[in-house]
């Protein structure tokens, strides 16, 4: 059955990641159920995780002409910006005040629509181009650093730290080609895939211990 597929290991990994990350979001939304704009805060958080998984597996699992597999390739590249706009939704909505709330979250989901957009139209741009701006975008939070000293424990910071090292190892590992260990099986693009799965993970953790849990700030 898995010759079948293009990438079984690419593919499945983020499938059921995806599983997960709905049931993730389920949860998010209930816990935020008695404060509406938080849910949707964080139904855009959980959504743009989910597509994101979703696309990823269907691009690496689908077999079919050079035509389809090139959209699949666009939706799942485009699918990064969301995912890191979406990540950024409910923390700035929900924990951050002033321009940190607005200001930081329309230069992010600027950033993510002329990034997906570029990347339609150029879909065939450079590795280290491609890895390098949604590593920038990722750390752009450390802008708003005293606000994030301020409004969260060294725990969830800790969290936060820990899942944007994932996603820039992951990059490099991706941009380098490491740790190809057995290279069309278990190369450096499942490698990174388990990347993207673990910074997902620590930020998920964020969003449930210290956004979820706590009402949000005038």
């Amino acid at each position: 059955m898995l010759n079948k597929l293009r990438e079984p290991v690419n593919g499945l990994t983020h499938y059921f990641a995806a599983i997960l990350a709905a049931v993730g979001l389920a949860a998010l939304v209930i816990i935020s159920r008695n404060d509406w704009p938080k849910q949707l805060s964080f139904v855009v958080y959980g959504a743009s995780l989910t597509l994101l998984l979703l696309a990823s597996a269907a691009y690496h699992l689908i077999k079919g002409s050079p035509q389809r597999i090139q959209f699949l390739r666009k939706l799942d590249h485009t699918a990064i910006y969301f995912l890191i706009a979406g990540t950024y939704t409910p923390i700035c909505f929900n924990m951050f005040t002033g321009f940190w709330r607005w200001g930081l979250l329309s230069i992010i989901w600027a950033i993510a629509l002329a990034g997906s957009g570029f990347k339609i139209a150029f879909i065939k741009t450079p590795r280290l181009l491609t890895a390098g701006v949604y590593v920038i975008m990722g750390w752009l939070a450390v802008m708003g650093v005293n606000e994030i000293i301020r409004v969260f424990p060294v725990a969830a910071i800790l969290w936060l730290v820990a899942g944007g090292l994932f996603f820039t190892v992951g990059a490099v590992v991706y941009v380098t080609k490491t740790f190809n260990f057995v290279p069309g099986v278990f190369g450096f693009h499942e490698v990174w895939h388990l990347f993207v799965i673990g910074g997902c993970a620590c930020h998920f953790m964020v969003m449930l211990l210290y956004v979820a849990p706590f009402p949000r700030p005038a």
